[in-house]
């Protein structure tokens, strides 16, 4: 299963305090912070076990983290198009797709065109 964190936190080796960043991020990623998270985001976090059964209420965040759990060690992560610039331009192209605006095959062709550019580029 793919699944992925969407805040990148990083401390910087040569930063002012990079064990004091190291302890705020100790506090964000706490059980307790985390299942506070969870609980007012409906959304799962990093830190396993952080959502009770039952999701706050939420079938959605139930389902998802049934789904990460029973995936178990099988959960990885690949995010190509922040790797190639594509991030930004691909998005125009899902809203058109979510949005109705294109359909299977106009979201293919976007995406395909996209993908074209990233491999003849030399950056």
């Amino acid at each position: 299963m793919r699944s992925s964190a969407g805040e990148p936190f990083t401390v910087p080796l040569k930063g002012k305090n990079p064990a004091g960043a190291k302890e705020i991020l100790r506090a964000l990623l706490s059980k307790d912070a985390a299942a506070n998270f969870s609980k007012t985001r409906l959304a799962p976090t990093v830190v396993k076990g952080s959502v009770q059964d039952g999701g706050y209420g939420s079938t959605a965040l139930q389902s998802v983290t049934k789904m990460i759990d029973d995936a178990g060690k099988s959960v990885f992560d690949y995010n190509f198009d922040a790797k190639y610039g594509l991030g930004s331009d691909q998005l125009v192209a899902w809203n058109g797709f979510l949005s109705g605006q294109l359909d299977t095959k106009g979201l293919t062709s976007k995406l395909k065109t996209l993908l074209d550019n990233a491999q003849k580029s030399s950056s």
